[in-house]
């Protein structure tokens, strides 16, 4: 579908809706399909990180006929977190790799979905294969993934309505809706400056090599979803895209969206 396309490569939206299908696909067909999950076993995930790697050369609408998703799941010893590996391929050749950090929660037994933190059942975990239970432990986003190479290029502030359209049936955010945020952020950079210098036609002229996201804390449906984004020269002649998004009244970030993006040629 070309829905599923940008200019430059597959859109990140897509891949992370993949990722979801993926995740719900295996789970359906090895331990629980997610309803089931959620309305027999008062179990759910939320997701704490995100990873997505871009191969090189990018994948085009007119690539490729169609695409093929493999879908891994590891979970951790004690139960309590899940990471969902995926790898997109065109013709055998990989063109992504995607990994979901998942963190287990517990649902109050009632129409709210309100959740803390939990493991899985044992009954769940006792379908996991061997081979699939790892040590694992939270995956920060990686400060280090791509270092800033010289001062602030960029910044832009604003401000935006989360709506229905932007989150899931709990009314909390959507991660791929957040996501699919950063990127408006960054483009806005661009469609919003007086007189565009060079950083600001760089940020929508390349494709992006790689995205990390980190989650803290959600925000819900009418909230106030203010996004600072940022943008600082990379060592290879790219730049790194920064984004925190949050509200309003609180300094501290509910999640931060960093994007590495290839040299303009």
């Amino acid at each position: 579908m070309t829905t599923m396309f940008g200019p430059h490569q597959l859109r990140p939206r897509a891949v992370l809706t993949l990722l979801a299908e993926g995740f719900a696909r295996w789970m359906g067909a090895h331990i629980a399909p997610f309803r089931a999950l959620v309305a027999e076993h008062h179990t759910a995930v939320v997701v704490q990180g995100i990873h997505l790697d871009f191969d090189r050369p990018d994948l085009g609408f007119t690539d490729a006929d169609w695409l093929s998703a493999r879908t891994r799941i590891h979970v951790g010893e004690d139960g309590q977190r899940l990471a969902v590996l995926l790898d997109i391929l065109a013709a055998e050749r990989r063109v992504v790799h995607g990994c979901l950090d998942l963190r287990v929660v517990l649902l109050a037994e009632d129409d709210s979905l309100g959740a803390a933190p939990g493991s899985l059942p044992e009954v769940l975990m006792g379908r996991f294969e061997e081979a699939e239970i790892q040590p694992m432990r939270a995956r920060a986003l990686a400060q280090d993934h791509a270092a800033p190479n010289g001062g602030e290029l960029l910044r832009q502030q604003w401000d935006t309505l989360l709506c229905r359209s932007a989150c899931e049936v709990a009314d909390q955010w959507s991660f791929i809706e957040m996501v699919e945020l950063a990127t408006h952020a960054r483009e806005r950079l661009f469609a919003t400056a007086e007189d565009p210098d060079r950083a600001a036609r760089h940020v929508v002229s390349v494709p992006v090599r790689s995205v990390r996201a980190g989650f803290r804390r959600p925000l819900y449906v009418f909230d106030t979803c203010r996004i600072l984004t940022s943008v600082h020269a990379g060592g290879d002649g790219g730049l790194i895209v920064t984004h925190a998004l949050g509200s309003p009244d609180n300094n501290r970030p509910h999640l931060r969206v960093r994007e590495i993006l290839d040299p303009l040629s």
